[in-house]
């Protein structure tokens, strides 16, 4: 009897877990599903900051800066990152079209591109590449800008996802005895009052007058009185 109770409640616990688990794959891939929708909206918004960018760049004269624009990491283990080459506006008004020369170390490039052309397709490439682009721009006549040459290296910029949901699975009970704790006992300090000790005041001493009593001499009588 007892086994089969022990068997059930296990059951229940694998199923418990199990269900968990499902759940934390469906959160997961719906992470990764909002992280591909951001990546999406923040390329478009890249692309449309870059032609405003390059608009006013170009009104303010030729510009020589290559920059490199991170869209996407395909791969957390392999460390693969979709990477967005963006170009300077044309150098001179007269520009027909553009070359670009792409080396990572291993491979490299050379792409002719249209004169409006301000940012090269997405390319992958792995964790701390090495990546020089240069940059001519080509007229009409076939005449050639001095290169702009700019090196990047690839670093990883993207946080993780954010976890899925936290759990909690109560797996045993146990009953501790818990140390009674005496409270300390706190002596109070025993303040003395303090003595205040009184001036000794001493009564001044009068003198009284010396009053001396009258002298009364006795009469003397003579015999005739005395015999009279």
């Amino acid at each position: 009897m007892f086994s089969f109770f022990w068997s059930n409640d296990y059951d229940k616990q694998l199923a418990d877990i199990t269900a968990k688990l499902t759940q934390l794959e469906k959160t997961q891939q719906l992470l990764l599903k909002n992280q591909q929708t951001l990546d999406q909206n923040n390329e478009r918004r890249i692309n449309k900051v870059v032609g405003l960018l390059n608009a006013v760049l170009l009104r303010l004269g030729p510009k020589d800066e290559i920059n490199l624009i991170y869209v996407g990491e395909d791969d957390m283990t392999k460390q693969i990152f979709d990477v967005v080459i963006v170009l300077p506006p044309p150098s001179a008004p007269d520009v027909a079209t553009r070359e670009v020369v792409v080396n990572d170390g291993q491979t490299e490039a050379t792409l002719t591109l249209e004169r409006d052309a301000v940012k090269l397709d997405p390319r992958s490439y792995a964790k701390d590449t090495s990546v020089s682009v240069a940059l001519t721009d080509i007229d009409a006549a076939g005449n050639r800008s001095p290169k702009s040459v700019k090196e990047f290296v690839i670093v990883d910029t993207f946080a993780p996802p954010q976890p899925g949901e936290i759990g909690l699975l109560v797996v045993a009970e146990r009953f501790v005895e818990e140390p009674v704790v005496e409270a300390p006992v706190v002596e109070e300090p025993v303040v003395e009052a303090p003595v205040v000790e009184e001036p000794v005041v001493e009564a001044p001493v009068v003198e009284e007058p010396v009053v001396e009593a009258p002298v009364v001499e006795p009469e003397v009588s003579t015999d005739e009185e005395i015999n009279g």
